[in-house]
C-alpha cells in the first residue's frame, strides 16, 4: 500500500509534466502487482497458470511483455488498456512522439492490420445473428440457465454436423448415381471383376415390386425393407460401375469411400476442435481450495435466469453443489481417519459391487446376442409379428439402456465413494453400456453374415466369401439395422415426452393437491438428455456408411427432438 500511495503522489505531482517513456513504465509497477484482483489470481493460479503472464489483461489488450504490458508498440488502443485514465494520456502522448520514427510502410500495415481485425469482428457478428435458433438459444437460457441451453447448442451443432456429412455424400455419391439413372449416361464395368463375382456376388437384385398397398408403406417405413430397400437409401442401391459423361469416367466405388473417409475425418477435427474451445474456457475457472466455495457462493448465480420455477430450481442446484462439496470435505477426513479393517471390508465391498455389475452387463450382453440371432432367423415372417421381431432388438438394447443405469446408481452408493466420484462412475458405466450394446449388435450380425466365422469351408460361404443365400447384400442388412435403431430410439423418446414428461409437467403446474407438490417439477437432466443424443449419433456413424442418407434422417430426428424438448 506504501508503495502504491507513492506512486499516486508521483503520479499527482506530474499529471500535468512531460513524463518520458522510462518514467511511464518505472511508475507501471504498482498498477501491476497490487491490484486485489492480481494477487487473487496469482494466488488460485500458482500451479496451473505458471508458464502465463500476468501482467497482461487477456481479451483486453495484448501488448508486449517486455513493456510491461502497456503495449506501447500499437498492438492495441490507450481506450482497451486496463490503465487509469491520466496513465491513458500519458500512452497517448508517449505514441505521438514516437509516431515520427514510423515509416510509411509501417503505418499502412497497422491501418491494414486493424482494417482486417474489424472486419473479423463484424464477420463473426453478422454469423453470430444468422445462427440457427438463435433467439430460442437466448429465449431458453433465459428461463433456465446456461447449463440447459448447453444442451440445445449440442443439439445444434450436432445438426449441423449431420447436414454437411450429408452434403458431402449428397454432392459426391448421390448426385452422381442419379445423374447415370436418371439422364440414361453410360456407365463401364470394372476389368478387374471376374465373371463369377460380377454374377453372382456384386449385383443385387432390384426388381419393381409393383403395386403396394397402405399397409405395407408403413411396414416398409418402419423396417427399412421393400420400397426403401430398394431406393437410394441404402448401400445396394449404388453399383460398383463407373459413371462415363462425355468421356469422362467418374469412379462411384472410390468417390464412395473417399467421400465415407472425408466426412469422418471432418467430424473428427469439428469435435476436437469444440473440445479444445471448451477445454481453454475450463482453464479461465480456478479448481483451488480458495475457489471451490467462492465461485459458487459470489459467482454460481446466473442471472440470466427470469422464469420463477427455473429460479428455484437454480438454487436447488447451487444448494446440492455446495451439499456436495461440503459431503465431499467430510469424505475425505473420513477415508484419512479408516483404520486398516475398514479399508478392507470397503475393498471386497467393491469388489463384489463390480463382480454384480459386470454380471449386469454380461445378462445385457447375452440378451442383446440372442435377440439379435432369433430376429435374423425368424424375419421373414410376415405381418405385424414380424415387423416386432424384426425390431427385437431394438426393443433389448433400449430396455438394457434405461433398466441397468438404475441398478448401476443403487449399486454405486454401496461402493462409498464420494458424490462426485458416484456420479463420474454412473455415467462411465452407462456411457460403456451404450457403445458396447451396439458392438454386442454388430458382432451378432458378424457370426451370421461369415458364417460363424468360417467363410471357406462353410456351403453357404462358399461362393462369394459370406451367407450370400441369406444376405445377398449384407451392407443393406446392417443399414436397416441401424436405421431401426434410429426410428426406434426417437419413437421412444417422442412416446415419453408426449405420455410421460408433458402430461406431469400439466399436472404439477395446474394442479394444486398434495399429491402434485409430492411429486414436483420434473428436473433436466443435462448429463443424462445428452448420453441419449450421443448414443443416437453413434448409431448414425455407424450406419451412415451403409446407409447414405442416414444423416438426414438423423438431421430430422434432431429437429424434433429440438422442438418437442424447448
Amino acid at each position: 500500500m506504501a508503495e502504491r500511495d507513492g506512486g499516486m503522489r508521483v503520479a499527482a505531482d506530474h499529471l500535468d509534466g512531460d513524463w518520458s517513456k522510462e518514467d511511464l513504465e518505472a511508475d507501471g509497477h504498482w498498477n501491476r502487482t497490487s491490484l486485489p484482483g492480481r494477487q487473487s489470481l496469482r494466488y488460485r493460479h500458482q500451479q496451473s497458470v505458471e508458464g502465463m503472464s500476468l501482467d497482461r489483461d487477456p481479451g483486453v489488450c495484448s501488448g508486449t511483455p517486455e513493456v510491461e504490458g502497456w503495449a506501447l508498440d500499437g498492438s492495441c488502443s490507450p481506450a482497451l488498456a486496463a490503465l487509469p485514465m491520466f496513465k491513458k494520456r500519458l500512452l497517448r502522448q508517449v505514441r505521438s512522439e514516437e509516431s515520427g520514427s514510423i515509416s510509411s510502410w509501417q503505418m499502412w500495415m497497422s491501418s491494414r492490420y486493424h482494417s482486417l481485425r474489424q472486419f473479423h469482428s463484424e464477420a463473426r457478428n453478422a454469423l453470430d445473428y444468422v445462427k440457427l435458433w438463435r433467439s430460442s438459444l437466448h429465449q431458453i437460457e433465459g428461463h433456465f440457465g446456461t447449463g440447459i441451453g448447453s444442451y440445445f447448442s449440442f443439439l445444434r451443432f450436432l445438426l449441423l454436423l449431420n447436414i454437411c456429412t450429408f452434403l458431402l455424400i449428397a454432392s459426391f455419391v448421390v448426385v452422381p448415381v442419379i445423374i447415370r439413372e436418371r439422364f440414361g449416361t453410360q456407365h463401364v464395368v470394372p476389368a478387374t471383376a471376374s465373371p463369377v463375382q460380377a454374377a453372382n456376388c456384386t449385383q443385387y437384385d432390384r426388381t419393381d415390386l409393383g403395386l403396394v398397398n397402405f399397409y405395407d408403406y408403413g411396414m416398409n417405413i418402419l423396417s427399412g425393407t421393400g420400397l426403401l430397400e430398394h431406393s437410394y437409401l441404402f448401400y445396394g442401391f449404388y453399383p460398383p460401375e463407373n459413371v462415363e459423361v462425355s468421356g469422362y469416367i467418374y469412379n462411384t466405388s472410390l468417390a464412395y469411400l473417399l467421400t465415407a473417409i472425408s466426412y469422418y475425418l471432418m467430424a473428427f477435427c469439428w469435435i476436437v476442435h469444440r473440445s479444445v474451445m471448451g477445454f481453454k474456457h475450463s482453464q479461465l475457472h480456478g479448481d483451488g481450495t480458495l475457489s471451490i466455495y467462492s465461485n459458487k457462493v459470489f459467482t454460481g448465480w446466473d442471472f440470466c435466469i427470469t422464469q420463477e420455477s427455473a429460479v428455484r430450481l437454480k438454487q436447488n442446484s447451487i444448494r446440492y453443489e455446495l451439499q456436495m462439496d461440503i459431503q465431499e470435505t467430510f469424505m475425505r477426513q473420513a477415508i484419512a481417519g479408516r483404520t486398516k479393517w475398514q479399508r478392507f471390508r470397503i475393498y471386497i465391498t467393491r469388489l463384489l459391487v463390480n463382480l454384480l455389475i459386470l454380471a449386469v452387463l454380461g445378462a445385457a450382453f447375452y440378451a442383446i446376442y440372442q435377440s439379435t440371432e432369433f430376429s435374423q432367423a425368424n424375419s421373414t415372417e410376415p405381418g405385424v409379428a414380424g415387423l416386432l421381431l424384426q425390431y427385437l432388438p431394438s426393443m433389448v438394447i433400449t430396455a438394457a439402456n434405461l433398466i441397468t443405469p438404475l441398478i448401476f446408481n443403487q449399486l454405486v452408493t454401496l461402493e462409498q465413494y464420494s458424490p462426485e466420484t458416484e456420479i463420474q462412475l454412473s455415467l462411465l458405466r452407462s456411457v460403456f453400456l451404450k457403445l458396447a450394446s451396439l458392438g454386442v449388435l454388430l458382432y451378432s450380425l458378424w457370426r451370421q453374415i461369415t458364417c460363424d466365422g468360417d467363410m471357406i469351408s462353410a456351403a453357404n460361404c462358399q461362393l462369394c466369401g459370406y451367407n450370400y443365400k441369406q444376405y445377398q447384400c449384407w451392407e443393406i442388412k446392417i443399414g436397416q439395422e441401424m436405421y431401426k435403431l434410429m426410428i426406434f430410439d426417437l419413437l421412444i423418446m417422442v412416446a415419453t415426452m408426449i405420455l410421460v414428461d408433458f402430461p406431469r409437467k400439466m399436472f404439477v403446474q395446474y394442479s394444486g393437491n398434495r399429491l402434485a407438490q409430492l411429486w414436483g417439477e420434473q428436473e433436466f437432466l443435462v448429463p443424462q438428455n445428452v448420453l441419449e443424443i450421443v448414443y443416437g449419433q453413434t448409431v448414425c456413424w455407424i450406419g451412415s456408411f451403409f446407409s447414405p442418407f442416414l444423416p438426414l434422417l438423423n438431421a430430422v430426428k434432431y429437429i424434433l427432438i429440438f422442438y418437442l424438448k424447448e
